[in-house]
């Protein structure tokens, strides 16, 4: 009973393989209404994945290069001495500031036969400074800004465009500059060609000036 069947059944598949009469127009139909509505919507899910996906590796980008820019920073703020921090000269510019050393060193001289006399009192002056700035650059015909520390552009996959530098001092009669300690506060506006949207992100940290030579 089984076994017939089972026979009856493989006939008829094998009979559906090797059918040349092809599909009816209504199955054509069916498969055509059947695809219309369900291409759309795997489609749409698609495209909706890609988007998302496409958003938080943007933001991801983003926020990995501005946490860049503030480490950078940072490690120049402390790996240099510097006895004062003022905006760059001397104005309220909040794209640029200068960390300035001053040394000053005084000459003693030995009187007695056998040495070069050397001025007594007389006085030697160093200045060491880094200013860090915010400043245009060209990338694939693309005008972007970027964070300059002295001499080095730190370029990135990002623009910087309408990102601050805000010097707080502690002194408040410093005029500016600040000689004691304070803060400096980073507004960094972040911001990529694949995406209109802004990343405003803010970073405080802050600095003791040094004191004496």
């Amino acid at each position: 009973m089984i076994k017939s069947i089972k026979l009856r059944l493989m006939e008829q598949l094998k009979a559906k393989i090797f059918d040349n009469r092809g599909i009816t127009l209504i199955e054509l139909l069916v498969t055509v209404a059947i695809s219309a509505i369900f291409i759309p919507v795997i489609y749409g899910t698609f495209i909706t994945g890609y988007k998302v996906y496409e958003k938080i590796s943007i933001e991801s980008q983003l926020r990995d290069d501005a946490d860049y820019i503030s480490s950078m920073i940072m490690n120049s703020l402390y790996s240099m001495p510097f006895n004062e921090i003022t905006s760059c000269d001397g104005s309220k510019d909040d794209n640029c500031f200068e960390i300035k050393n001053t040394v000053e060193t005084q000459l003693k001289g030995a009187g007695d036969k056998g040495f070069i006399d050397v001025e007594r009192g007389k006085k030697s002056t160093e200045i060491n400074q880094l200013k860090i700035q915010l400043v245009p650059f060209e990338k694939d015909g693309i005008t972007l800004q970027g964070i300059k520390i002295g001499d080095q552009l730190l370029t990135t996959q990002s623009n910087f465009n309408g990102s601050k530098f805000i010097i707080h001092c502690g002194d408040e009669s410093s005029n500016g500059v600040c000689t004691e300690g304070g803060t400096i506060e980073l507004q960094l506006q972040v911001s990529n060609n694949r995406n209109s949207k802004n990343l405003h992100l803010n970073s405080d940290f802050g600095f003791y000036a040094r004191k004496g030579n």
